[in-house]
């Protein structure tokens, strides 16, 4: 919960509604289900809590990737 009793979710559909474009990483101790069917029009991409550092940075990882220019293309994927 933010302040104002904004929830995380109410957050990322606002974020959603003016910019769609934008990735949004949710964190959240509720499980996988509940979180799915919560952000099931929204393009999330969820942790779950607990997690570790390297999951951190997997999801970072490929919600950046995903905005580069031939991202699922199979080009610039990876470093040449």
């Amino acid at each position: 919960m933010l302040p104002g009793g904004l929830s995380g979710l109410d957050l990322a559909k606002r974020v959603h509604q003016v910019h769609p474009k934008v990735h949004v990483i949710l964190t959240s101790g509720y499980s996988a289900e509940l979180v799915g069917e919560w952000g099931a029009d929204l393009d999330l991409k969820v942790l779950h809590k607990p997690y570790r550092q390297a999951e951190l940075a997997r999801i970072f990882h490929d919600a950046l990737q995903s905005r580069l220019p031939g991202a699922g293309s199979g080009k610039g994927d990876e470093p040449a």
